[in-house]
C-alpha cells in the first residue's frame, strides 16, 4: 500500500459537542449537589459551572438550540435548590487571614453560603461575591435568550427557570449588592481606610480613584465587577426584549441602567492602545483592560522574569515588571462582559464598547498575548505581551505559571468567537484544533470515532500486507483508547484486526468494549495456549463464552474476525472459520451503557504484540467480505470505524500539546472541548 498523505483535521461536528455535553451534563448536576450537601458546604461548583457551560450557552444562543437551552436551565435550576433564606451571613476580607465580619441584612435575601464560619453569634455560612456573580452571569444570560425567543418556542422549564430566578436575580443578589444602604464592597484588606459601600458606590470610588493606599492595584477593577456589569446589562436585555415574561418597575429599570451607564463610564475609563503588527507586518491598534494596574499585586511579584526555572523556594527577591495587563486566564471575563455591552447598546442607551474595541481586543490577544507562529501558537501570560512567571507560591508549593503556561485560555476561555472581529482569531483556532486531532489516529470510515495510542509504539511497515505502519505494545505497554462512543454498543456486528504476537504463553487483551470493568463488556483475548477467547458479561454473568479450537501463530501476523448475526457468533482466524467450544448466544454490546472500547488492553491483561488496521461494523460481514477486507480491500458497506496505523503520528505536535496545552481531550467527555468547541458554532 502506498502511504497516503496527511489530512486536514475536518472543523468538529456538533454532534461531537452534542455528545459530550449529553455524557457531561449529569455529572454537572450531581457536582451541584454535591457542592452543597457536602461537609463543608463549597459553592465553588457554581464558579466552575459557569467555567464549563457559559460558551456552550453562548453557541446555544447564536443557533438558536432550543433543546441546549433547556438543558442549561435544568443544569442551572440544580442550583436553586440550594438557596437558603438569610438574615445575616459573614463577608470576608483579605489579605492574609481572612478578616470576617458579620452582615445584617433588613430583608431576609436568598444566597449560597458556604465555609461555615464560627462566630461570637454561632454558626454562618460565608458570601463568596465572586462565586455567586460568576454565576448568576449565564443566569441573567439565559434568561435573556429565553425572552428573546418567541412564546411558542419556550418549553415549560424555561419558564420554570424564568420564574425562579428573576426575584433571585434582582431583589436577593443584585438590588442587595447594588442599592443596598449597608454594602460590603471595601479595599480594607488592601490597606484602604474603613469603609464599606454598595456597588454602586464602590464603582463610583473606582472610576475616581478614591481609594487611597500605598499598592497600585488599589483601585483596580476585578472580576467581581465585570460580572456585576455583564449579569445586569444582560437582565435589562431581557426585560426590553419581553416585559411580560421579565417584569421590572420603571424605577428599578432606571437604577439599573444608570449602573450600567457607571460600569460603562469606568470600563472605558480603564482601556488604553497598544501598537502592534499583525502576521503580515502591517501596523494595528491593540487594546488593552487596566494596564499595569496589578503591577505590585504578589501575583506579578515575578512578571519580570521570564526564566525556565520557578522562583519558588529560591529565596529570590521579587522580579517585577511595569505596566502588566491582565493575565490571560483571567482575561476570558472579557470575551463574556464586552459581549453583552456591545450586543445590548441598543437596550442600554450606551455607545460603548463599539467595533473597534472589540477589534482591538481581539488583535491584543492576538498580535499582543500571540507568538506570531501560526505553526504552533502560543500565548504571553498577560494581555499586554509581557510573559514572566505568574502566581508564584499562590498556594502552598504552587511553583507559579512558567512563561507561556497559560496557553488553554485561548482554548477553553472563548476567545475564538472574536474571530467575529479578527479572522486571525480564526487561523489560531483551526490550527489549535489541527494540533488536538495530531493526537488522535483518524477513523478512515469518515465517521467520526477517533482513537488514541496511549503508550505503545507506531512503527513502519512493513506491516500486514505490505501496510506502512503498525501500531506495537512491546512488553505489554500501551493500547488504543476507543474512548467512550454510542457506537459501540450494538445487537449485530463484525469485530477484526490484524494481530501480532510477540510472546508465547502469555495471555493478551485485545479488544474489550465495556460499561465497566468487571461486570458489564465484551472481550477478546489471546489466551496461553494461543486459543481465541470470545467472553460477554451482563450484571456479573456470563451471556456468551466461546473459545476457538484453532490458534494464532506467535511472531506472525494474523486476521481476526469475529461476526454476531443476532443468533450466534462466529470467530475467524485468517479468513477461516474456526470451531468453538463453550456457549454461544445471540449477544454482542448493545447491553453496555455509555460503553467504553480498548484495544491492546483489557481490565485483566495488557498485549504484548502488535495491531493494525481495526474495523468495526454494525453488521455480521459474509465469509467472501472477511476474506475480502483480510486482502486489504475497501471497507463494505456498514463500517462503522476504521484505524489503519498507516500514518505516522506527528511527535513534534504531540510534544508541543504536551508541553503547552496539556489537558483532557477525550473526545466524548473532556471538559477542555465542552468549553472550547463552542466557538466553532
Amino acid at each position: 500500500r502506498i502511504t497516503p498523505a496527511p489530512l486536514p483535521a475536518p472543523p468538529p461536528s456538533a454532534e461531537e459537542l452534542d455528545w459530550i455535553w449529553e455524557n457531561r451534563r449529569p455529572g454537572l448536576i450531581e457536582s451541584i449537589h454535591s457542592g452543597f450537601t457536602g461537609n463543608p458546604v463549597n459553592p465553588q461548583v457554581l464558579y466552575n459551572t459557569q467555567l464549563y457551560t457559559n460558551n456552550l450557552l453562548r453557541s446555544a444562543v447564536q443557533t438558536t438550540n432550543l433543546e441546549q437551552l433547556d438543558e442549561l436551565a435544568e443544569l442551572y435550576l440544580a442550583a436553586y435548590q440550594h438557596l437558603t433564606f438569610e438574615t445575616r451571613y459573614v463577608y470576608y476580607y483579605w489579605p492574609g487571614e481572612a478578616r470576617e465580619s458579620i452582615h445584617e441584612l433588613e430583608t431576609p435575601a436568598r444566597m449560597w453560603l458556604g465555609d461555615p464560619a464560627e462566630t461570637d453569634n454561632g454558626i454562618l455560612g460565608i458570601e463568596s461575591i465572586l462565586i455567586s456573580s460568576q454565576f448568576l452571569y449565564p443566569v441573567a444570560s439565559l434568561i435573556h435568550a429565553i425572552a428573546a425567543l418567541p412564546p411558542s418556542q419556550r418549553s415549560a422549564r424555561m419558564l420554570q427557570f424564568t420564574a425562579d430566578y428573576l426575584p433571585v436575580l434582582l431583589d436577593d443578589h443584585y438590588q442587595r449588592w447594588i442599592f443596598a444602604g449597608q454594602g460590603v464592597f471595601q479595599r480594607r484588606g488592601w490597606g484602604a481606610p474603613e469603609g464599606l459601600y454598595n456597588h454602586s458606590e464602590h464603582l463610583a470610588r473606582l472610576l475616581n480613584r478614591e481609594y487611597q493606599a500605598q499598592v497600585s492595584y488599589i483601585n483596580v477593577v476585578t472580576d467581581t465587577d465585570l460580572w456585576i456589569i455583564a449579569g445586569v446589562t444582560e437582565l435589562l436585555a431581557a426585560h426590553a426584549s419581553d416585559t411580560e415574561l421579565v417584569p421590572m418597575s420603571a424605577e428599578r429599570r432606571d437604577a439599573l441602567l444608570d449602573h450600567v451607564a457607571l460600569g460603562t463610564l469606568l470600563l472605558q475609563d480603564r482601556i488604553s492602545q497598544s501598537s502592534l503588527t499583525d502576521f503580515a507586518g502591517a501596523p494595528v491598534t491593540g487594546i488593552n483592560f487596566d494596564l499595569g494596574e496589578w503591577d505590585d499585586h504578589p501575583d506579578y511579584a515575578y512578571a519580570g522574569y521570564e526564566g525556565a526555572e520557578s522562583p519558588l523556594g529560591k529565596g529570590w527577591d521579587p522580579i517585577p515588571a511595569q505596566d502588566v495587563g491582565w493575565d490571560i486566564s483571567h482575561a476570558r471575563r472579557f470575551v463574556n462582559l464586552f459581549e453583552s455591552l456591545y450586543r445590548n447598546r441598543i437596550y442600554t442607551g450606551q455607545s460603548f464598547p463599539d467595533d473597534a474595541i472589540l477589534a482591538g481586543l481581539a488583535a491584543q490577544l492576538v498580535y499582543g498575548a500571540g507568538n506570531h507562529d501560526l505553526d504552533q501558537p502560543l500565548f504571553a501570560n498577560f494581555m499586554d505581551g509581557q510573559n514572566g512567571w505568574y502566581r508564584v507560591g499562590y498556594h502552598e508549593g504552587f511553583p507559579g505559571y512558567s512563561p507561556y503556561g497559560m496557553g488553554t485560555a485561548f482554548t477553553t476561555g472563548g476567545y475564538g468567537f472574536w474571530a467575529e472581529f479578527n479572522p486571525d482569531v480564526a487561523l489560531l483556532r483551526d490550527r489549535l484544533w489541527e494540533e488536538i486531532n495530531a493526537l488522535f489516529t483518524r477513523d478512515l470510515s469518515g465517521n467520526r470515532h477517533w482513537a488514541r495510542v496511549d503508550g505503545g509504539a507506531w512503527q513502519p511497515g512493513p506491516g500486514p500486507n505490505g501496510s506502512s505502519g503498525y501500531v506495537a505494545f512491546p512488553g505489554g505497554s500501551g493500547y488504543v483508547d476507543g474512548d467512550s462512543d454510542p457506537v459501540w454498543s450494538m445487537p449485530r456486528g463484525t469485530i477484526e484486526f490484524w494481530f501480532r504476537p510477540d510472546a508465547a504463553g502469555r495471555s493478551d487483551d485485545l479488544v474489550n468494549i465495556f460499561t465497566d470493568g468487571y461486570y458489564n463488556f465484551l472481550l477478546i483475548r489471546r489466551r496461553e495456549d494461543n486459543t481465541l477467547l470470545l467472553y460477554i458479561e451482563e450484571d456479573d454473568t456470563a451471556i456468551l463464552n466461546l473459545s476457538t479450537l484453532d490458534t494464532v501463530a506467535v511472531g506472525a501476523w494474523n486476521h481476526i474476525a469475529v461476526t454476531q448475526d443476532g443468533a450466534a457468533a462466529t470467530l475467524y482466524i485468517n479468513g477461516v472459520e474456526t470451531l468453538t467450544t463453550g456457549s454461544n448466544s445471540g449477544a454482542w454490546s448493545d447491553h453496555l451503557a455509555s460503553p467504553r472500547a480498548w484495544f491492546g488492553k483489557g481490565h485483566w491483561f495488557t498485549c504484548d504484540g502488535a495491531m493494525d488496521d481495526i474495523r468495526l461494523y454494525d453488521r455480521p460481514l459474509s465469509p467472501a467480505e472477511i476474506a475480502a477486507d483480510m486482502g486489504g480491500a475497501r471497507p463494505p458497506a456498514g463500517i462503522n470505524a476504521r484505524w489503519e496505523f498507516d500514518q505516522q503520528p506527528d511527535q513534534e505536535a504531540i510534544d508541543f500539546m504536551s508541553l503547552y496545552y496539556s489537558a483532557d481531550y477525550s473526545r466524548s467527555s473532556s471538559l477542555d472541548l465542552l468549553m472550547f468547541l463552542p466557538v466553532f458554532f
